[in-house]
């Protein structure tokens, strides 16, 4: 049976083959004449890590910046050797920039026999995953209805209603679905998780009716609060925002044609719940339309 030799222990002042003693540099610390990049200096990286190291999001965006600098297609082999790190290396990011987008890539010229190369480049729109400010956009258009409307707060309702059924799964707008919800009175409840769910989705954390009597679907969240207390902006626009929500949930059952609609929005009537009311949507279309009427009377009241 063969047994192993021990190996010999190396004199002090020399080494084995093929390692390197910590006082040697390779091309990755010591500059090679080939534009090599010390990854110390590049972005993301993180004390305590060793020299040639970096964490893999700041290698992603050194490699981003080379290739938008770069006025040509780049190839793996180039990029990999003026980074002085392995092909892999660069491939491994170049992956995860195709998938988001922000690098494309394509086929080079051919200048003989065998396949074309396959070349990278950035690519020159802005990062859809980019830094947003919706909250602003939010805060000015809320400030312009307000300061620009005779009545904001009708003026949001309105909004409201038109958006409502943009909310709701395409195929609650089925006219077969509505049909049902014309013909039974069991299809209330179909309506009204159709806007539960809709609630929901939106972030108003929404409890149901617990039953045929219950005329009422609580709100345990509002996802617009930042505008509602004016945390976000200074200035709390609770009229205008709750007349939008209070549209929204009467735009999505209308657009149902179900037997039922909200007549009335009660907000914060505790720290964390707001109140919908429930009224037959046949009784508060009659109502909606008599203060139409009275408010487009010009008749003086006796």
């Amino acid at each position: 049976m063969a047994t192993r030799t021990p190996a010999a222990p190396v004199p002090a002042g020399r080494r084995k083959p093929g390692r390197r003693t910590p006082d040697q540099t390779g091309p990755a610390e010591a500059g090679s004449g080939r534009g090599d990049i010390d990854w110390t200096r590049a972005h993301g990286a993180r004390p305590g890590i060793g020299r040639g190291e970096v964490d893999a999001p700041g290698r992603r965006e050194l490699l981003l910046d080379l290739l938008r600098a770069s006025p040509q297609p780049r190839s793996i082999l180039s990029l990999a050797e003026q980074l002085a790190v392995h092909a892999n290396t660069v491939r491994f990011h170049l992956e995860t920039l195709l998938r988001i987008g922000q690098v494309e890539q394509l086929l080079g010229d051919t200048t003989g026999p065998g396949r074309p190369p396959v070349l990278f480049r950035a690519t020159h729109r802005m990062d859809p995953d980019g830094p947003t400010n919706y909250r602003l956009l939010a805060s000015m258009l809320t400030s312009h209805l307000t300061s620009s409307s005779p009545d904001p707060a009708a003026a949001a309702t309105e909004l409201g209603r038109a958006w409502g059924p943009h909310l709701l799964d395409p195929t609650t707008t089925d006219p077969a679905v509505a049909q049902r919800a014309r013909s039974a009175r069991a299809k209330r409840g179909e309506a009204l998780t159709q806007m539960t769910r809709a609630l929901n989705d939106l972030g108003f954390a929404p409890e149901p009716p617990t039953g045929p009597r219950d005329t009422t679907i609580r709100l345990r969240h509002c996802p617009f609060l930042g505008l509602v207390t004016g945390s976000d902006t200074g200035t709390g626009y609770s009229e205008v925002i709750c007349s939008l929500h209070l549209g929204l949930m009467q735009g999505a059952l209308a657009s149902l044609h179900g037997p039922v609609t909200v007549d009335r929005l009660d907000p914060f009537v505790e720290p964390d719940l707001c109140v919908a009311h429930l009224a037959p949507a046949a009784t508060a279309l009659a109502a909606r339309a008599a203060a139409i009427g009275a408010a487009s009377d010009p008749s003086p009241s006796s």
